[in-house]
């Protein structure tokens, strides 16, 4: 009766021993040798300890969270009503009477700042614009911080540096020479072919200064000055007169002519073309042809007056410039080309 009892009470009001009846019985063992002691005074000596409420949690160990294991915050209970005259026994059977959590874990925690580093080298020797101006910086570590926390105050600073020192500028190479203002050697001064390049990163804040220093930016260079150019004609000229008012032999035949100049051409480079033509003019007219002088008379054939008529004397012309082409013309329009006369007609013979 007394271990059914007891069975019941301790399991469902205590819930602490789970095999009461194992228990006991050791109990019973051990005690009835030495004394006479009933089973409820074994029971109510090992009746289960209380164990408190737990305590408020503690405030958190840290605000925010930190990079070690942590933050916590703890709280406790106390183990009451325990046996003490048995060293082996533990208090309410070992339950933890403290306890802890993690607490802000994501609070994140503010770190510090490393000394400042050295200030760098100036970003450019010389002062561009007048809103730009070199620039030497510095910088710190934020350490210790968590979550991205950062730290207080900024981890870069710069300054102003070389400012008011105008910036030359540098010359860029020079571009490839341009094709020829022409392709032969002009009347005019050139041809010319040009080149040019830039000037680059100079200051332009000061007015007086000049980009690299005025250097030349653009370059020229005669070119073709070998090769001639071609000239063009002018107009051309009136048709020349007739060279003959008729046509002389078969393959002779009068001609007019006309010119033209050839201008702008150098070195000799001439025009396209011919600069004179010519065609056949006054063709198919003969050409009557022209008596020269007569000749001076010749010696009388007789120095006497002959019985028979005479004696005579002569001269002669020639008939020149007739057509021969034409079979039916008759040089010089059929006039005589000799002529005779009587002589030493009052001389008498012997």
């Amino acid at each position: 009766m007394h271990e059914g009892y007891l069975y019941v009470y301790l399991s469902f009001e205590k819930n602490l021993h789970k095999d009461f009846t194992k228990l006991l019985a050791n109990s019973k063992t051990s005690q009835q040798r030495t004394s006479n002691v009933t089973d409820i005074d074994i029971l109510l000596s090992l009746k289960e300890c209380d164990l408190t409420d737990w305590s408020q949690w503690s405030a958190c160990s840290s605000t925010c969270k930190t990079i070690s294991d942590g933050p916590y915050q703890y709280r406790n209970r106390s183990c009451v009503g325990y046996s003490t005259w048995n060293i082996q026994d533990l208090p309410c059977n070992g339950s933890n009477i403290t306890d802890q959590q993690f607490c802000n874990q994501i609070i994140p925690c503010l770190g510090n700042y490393s000394a400042w580093s050295d200030w760098s080298i100036c970003s450019a020797s010389c002062q561009l614009t007048s809103q730009d101006f070199p620039i030497q910086s510095r910088s710190r570590i934020c350490e210790g911080d968590t979550l991205g926390g950062g730290c207080l105050g900024p981890s870069n600073e710069s300054r102003p540096c070389n400012n008011n020192i105008s910036c030359p500028g540098n010359l860029t190479d020079w571009s490839q020479w341009s094709a020829c203002s022409s392709t032969c050697k002009t009347i005019s001064d050139g041809p010319y072919q040009f080149r040019n390049r830039s000037c680059v990163g100079y200051s332009t804040w000061n007015i007086q200064d000049l980009p690299c220093n005025g250097s030349n930016i653009t370059d020229q260079q005669f070119c073709n000055q070998i090769i001639p150019c071609l000239g063009n004609y002018s107009a051309w000229s009136d048709w020349s007169i007739c060279s003959a008012s008729c046509q002389l032999t078969s393959q002779d035949f009068p001609i007019q002519s006309r010119s033209r100049i050839c201008e702008g051409d150098t070195l000799g480079g001439g025009c396209l073309g011919p600069s004179n033509e010519s065609r056949p003019c006054n063709n198919n007219i003969s050409c009557p042809g022209n008596l020269t002088d007569w000749s001076q008379w010749s010696t009388c054939s007789s120095t006497c007056k002959t019985i028979s008529v005479g004696p005579y004397q002569y001269r002669k012309r020639s008939c020149v410039g007739y057509s021969t082409w034409n079979v039916r013309d008759v040089p010089c329009n059929g006039n005589n080309t000799s002529d005779q006369q009587l002589c030493n007609q009052n001389v008498p013979c012997l």
